[in-house]
């Protein structure tokens, strides 16, 4: 993982508290890292190694820090990003299937747009849960 900034660490960590203190005091966050990774990427992400490029066969991936996700996005991170790959935050959600995350970014995306290309891929891929 190497040394992260401190609102990519506590998203990995799912510190809201810290978030909330980091945010306050002015931490961006849709900084990005240099491989674009931002702290969304990062709270949506909990697993061995970082999500498959989207042209890849996709697998279960234990994902999503729900309060760290709800948290970001209400303090103004970008819903979308991409990685160089072109994964996205809700694209490493949907492949976990884990409800509460991807209600999570569900609730936040604005409702005039379409649902996102990056869950209906993963819901095409059989990626995301069949039932609630």
């Amino acid at each position: 993982m190497g040394e992260w900034p401190p609102v990519h660490q506590a998203a990995w960590d799912n510190d809201v508290g810290r978030l909330k203190r980091l945010v306050s005091s002015g931490a961006n966050v849709n900084a990005p890292l240099n491989d674009g990774l931002t702290p969304l990427h990062i709270a949506a992400h909990q697993g061995p190694e970082l999500p498959p490029e989207p042209t890849r066969a996709p697998a279960h991936y234990p994902a999503g820090h729900v309060e760290a996700i709800e948290f970001l996005l209400e303090s103004g991170a970008r819903i979308s990003p991409r990685l160089p790959t072109g994964a996205t935050p809700l694209y490493i959600t949907a492949l976990s299937g884990r409800k509460e995350a991807l209600e999570a970014f569900i609730k936040h995306y604005p409702t005039s747009k379409n649902l996102p290309t990056d869950l209906l891929y993963a819901a095409a891929s059989g990626s995301t849960p069949a039932s609630p």
